[in-house]
């Protein structure tokens, strides 16, 4: 049976500069190459052996799936938090790089507000024992945001809070 044709040759071409001759590289391919590299290294040996596995050897998702034992859906899940958090950590690179500003933060009502860099300090100083009550009443007294749930602002804390607040 013949080798699945890898589907994203693009990745191969940004990671792997032996492929082609030094002076063919540009100074901009070599620095996605380059954070794209970091933050794959962040990345845990579960989720790292994935993204090595699918993008860069090509596996469907049910060969994968047969690999390490679990379901594909398992897998289809497991690559969209990936790609989410590979577009969250490298969003600072993008808008540098282009002159683009990412919109990763596009549907959270945290992430539109305008005080948001106040709001984040003011979530990132719960303290464990803690429970979530307190930060949705501020939220909604202070800064007008009506969250019923502790998941939107775990959800907002996990995905889009930025490194350096």
């Amino acid at each position: 049976m013949p080798r699945r044709i890898v589907r994203h040759n693009w990745i191969y071409q940004m990671l792997s500069p032996e492929l082609w001759g030094e002076d063919e590289i540009s100074g901009r391919q070599m620095r996605i190459g380059q954070a794209v590299r970091l933050e794959l290294e962040k990345l845990p040996d579960s989720e790292r052996e994935f993204v090595e596995l699918y993008w860069f050897q090509g596996r469907s998702t049910s060969e994968i799936a047969r690999l390490l034992n679990c379901k594909p859906y398992n897998l289809v899940n497991l690559n969209r938090r990936i790609m989410r958090k590979l577009k969250n950590s490298l969003a600072d690179f993008v808008e540098e790089e282009f002159r683009l500003r990412a919109d990763h933060q596009g549907k959270c009502r945290i992430c539109c507000h305008p005080d948001v860099e106040k709001i984040n300090l003011k979530l990132k100083s719960k303290k464990p024992h803690e429970t979530y009550r307190g930060l949705i009443r501020l939220l909604k007294t202070d800064y007008g945001i009506d969250i019923k749930t502790p998941q939107a602002i775990i959800g907002h804390l996990k995905y889009h809070l930025r490194e350096e607040l």
